[in-house]
């Protein structure tokens, strides 16, 4: 008898039941949360190292004008290939200016706003007043915008 170390379940030579690999991945999914630094842990240098690349930025410009309404990472693809923009997210991410939650397969990214005010005041409103009239940010504003009108027309 051996078992399969991805199941952990006992078998002899065959794979789990349809239904256990199902409910093995939705529980997966549904408890999966992504690490990020507590208010404490952020650092003005890792903020301003995350903000100092331009697609980072567009990002967090992005993000302010939607006002603290979770944003899919699709909406942001314009920007570049999924890989570029799963790093960019995570970078931004692990420097503590945005909150990832996990919702099924998808990623809703947020602007962790509040903590990063209370901790540094008057960066944000700075880095965000030059952010939001980026061309970047216009890009993914328009495609947004492109996408609910096709979206409409279906």
């Amino acid at each position: 008898m051996s078992i399969c170390l991805f199941y952990y379940y006992p078998c002899v030579s065959e794979r789990p039941p349809r239904r256990v690999e199902l409910a093995f991945r939705r529980s997966y999914l549904r408890t999966m949360t992504l690490p990020h630094p507590t208010a404490d842990q952020i650092t003005l240098s890792n903020v301003l190292a995350a903000l100092g690349d331009p697609t980072r930025l567009a990002i967090v410009g992005y993000l302010a004008r939607r006002e603290g309404r979770p944003t899919m990472c699709l909406n942001f693809t314009d920007l570049g290939s999924k890989t570029n923009i799963s790093y960019h997210l995570a970078k931004l991410r692990e420097a503590g200016i945005t909150r990832t939650e996990v919702s099924g397969t998808s990623r809703l990214v947020t602007l962790r706003r509040d903590d990063l005010d209370n901790r540094f005041p008057g960066l944000l409103d700075s880095v965000i007043a030059a952010a939001v009239n980026m061309p970047m940010v216009r890009k993914i504003e328009e495609a947004a915008e492109e996408a609910l009108a096709q979206g409409d027309r279906q």
